[in-house]
């Protein structure tokens, strides 16, 4: 492919070659005029000029496309890779509110006597005036906080159970809502009312409703808001480039015209005087004048032709410094996705890991170690009258309590150990190379310093921790999933023995 500097040696090479011949004529005719046959031609006007005005006219172009084509493209790369990240950014944004609205909805749902998500959505279908209130409750606290012009809740199927505002002509229909693939965020149109020009985009936030590992979600959070303004932050980011390019390609379009001016253009000007308005009886020869100007010519040709070459050389520097820098940002990119899918994974209150950690990385962890033959141990914690807690100390209290649980187990687990919020007020710890009487004195440990220090605290409720825990080499589990089982039924066989204990899953 031909560059922008051999482009334009070629076009200065072409039009050297007609200025020249153009000169040749201008310099015969001159001749003619001296010696007598062709008197009347000394005040016609030289054949040089209108190849001059062709060079100078085919240069400025030929620049201009040189200088403004690569430029073209490195905003058009630059414009892509910063709209592509704001895109990603904000995707991620909603679908982060999307899935806060369904810890909300579990809170409130606990709140309001209801032990899960799936009573809530039973009473609600079966009309209840409770139900209703909550998830009335739920919506409108939500949109309060996440500036959202609408809220939908799906049940496990699709099925819309509850939106707001009712009158909201945003269509949540599951057919246009894929529940396959979330979480996720879907653009849609629609128009505010029927005799509207134009309809309005909006986007639409899909979260789900987990209720364990590998289980199919129990419901969807579906949330609408207006769509960012991508482009307006793009090009906040792209017009100083902009700028700096074009001042870049203005500053040195003028450099190397000036010096074609200077150095060809020039000299092609005074021989075209000279044959114009050289007398006929004059002493200098025109063909020795017109090869001296020619020389200088040929010179100051071989010097634009360094220049070009140079400016050949610093267009390839250019080439790949864009995409040097187009590299570097598809670095940053990717480390903004991984540290928003590292926030993602870790639970605010706690600073612990969510469980997110187990639906999705929790199995192929414990198909690893299970081909090393490293032992797992996967043990459960729950905080023992929670519930009452809150109702009588408050949710201050609440959180405080869980965000001393949470400092607790990240302080007694090892680096290769995992902590994580299961959800509420239960947790959970993943324990690699242990056998069962480590596992077991790690667990009792935990349970004796929390309830140590929660009869320390000012609270009138009793509350204890309970811990039950299985371990693969004792019980076998062929998965994660059902090693996770056998610790959550050890950690009920805990509770049904007076809580505050330490449970081990018996096979």
């Amino acid at each position: 492919m031909l560059t922008p500097s051999l482009l334009v040696t070629g076009t200065l090479l072409a039009d050297i070659s007609d200025t020249s011949n153009a000169c040749c004529g201008g310099i015969q005719a001159f001749n003619e005029r001296d010696t007598g046959p062709i008197v009347t031609n000394v005040n016609r006007k030289s054949p040089v000029a209108p190849a001059r005005q062709t060079v100078q006219s085919r240069l400025r172009l030929t620049m201009f496309a040189a200088f403004m084509l690569p430029m073209l493209a490195v905003v058009a790369l630059q414009s892509w890779l910063v709209h592509h990240r704001e895109t990603q950014s904000a995707n991620q944004l909603l679908i982060e509110r999307a899935g806060a609205g369904a810890s909300i909805l579990e809170l409130l749902a606990r709140n309001h006597t209801f032990e899960s998500i799936t009573d809530l959505i039973v009473a609600t279908e079966n009309e209840s005036a409770v139900a209703r209130d909550a998830i009335r409750a739920w919506s409108t606290q939500f949109m309060r906080m996440y500036d959202a012009i609408g809220i939908a809740l799906l049940d496990a199927q699709g099925n819309i159970v509850h939106r707001w505002p009712t009158e909201l002509a945003v269509d949540f229909a599951p057919q246009k809502i894929d529940t396959e693939s979330v979480p996720a965020v879907y653009t849609f149109e629609f128009s505010e009312s029927e005799g509207a020009l134009s309809p309005i985009p909006i986007d639409i936030a899909v979260a789900p409703v987990n209720r364990g590992p590998g289980l199919a979600p129990i419901a969807y959070v579906v949330a609408a808001f207006q769509p960012p303004d991508v482009w307006a932050k793009t090009a906040s980011q792209i017009l100083p480039l902009m700028g700096l390019l074009a001042i870049g390609a203005l500053v040195t379009s003028f450099i190397v015209l000036r010096n074609i001016w200077k150095n060809i253009t020039g000299p092609l000007a005074t021989i075209a005087r000279q044959i114009a308005t050289q007398p006929p009886s004059g002493s200098v020869d025109p063909v020795a004048y017109t090869t001296i100007e020619l020389e200088r010519i040929a010179l100051s040709f071989g010097a634009l032709n360094e220049e070009l070459h140079e400016s050949r050389r610093q267009s390839v520097v250019l080439e790949r410094r864009a995409e040097s820098n187009a590299a570097v940002e598809k670095k940053k990119v990717q480390q903004l996705l991984n540290r928003a899918r590292k926030d993602a994974e870790r639970d605010s209150l706690t600073g612990l890991t969510n469980r997110r950690f187990i639906e999705e990385r929790l199995e192929p962890i414990y198909r690893e170690q299970v081909s090393q033959r490293v032992n797992v141990v996967l043990a459960m914690f729950d905080v023992d009258n929670f519930k009452p807690l809150n109702d009588t100390e408050g949710h201050a209290a609440g959180d405080e309590i869980l965000r001393f649980f949470g400092e607790l187990l990240r302080g007694s687990l090892r680096a290769d150990d995992v902590g994580i919020r299961y959800g509420g007020d239960e947790f959970a710890a993943v324990l690699m190379g242990i056998s069962n009487e480590q596992a077991h004195d790690i667990c009792e440990r935990i349970v004796k310093m929390f309830n140590r220090q929660i009869a320390t605290m000012n609270i009138k409720t009793k509350v204890t921790l309970s811990s039950g825990f299985a371990s693969r080499s004792a019980t076998g589990a062929t998965s994660a999933t059902e090693l996770l089982a056998q610790a959550d039924a050890a950690l009920y066989d805990a509770k049904r023995s007076g809580k505050g204990c330490v449970a081990e899953f018996q096979a």
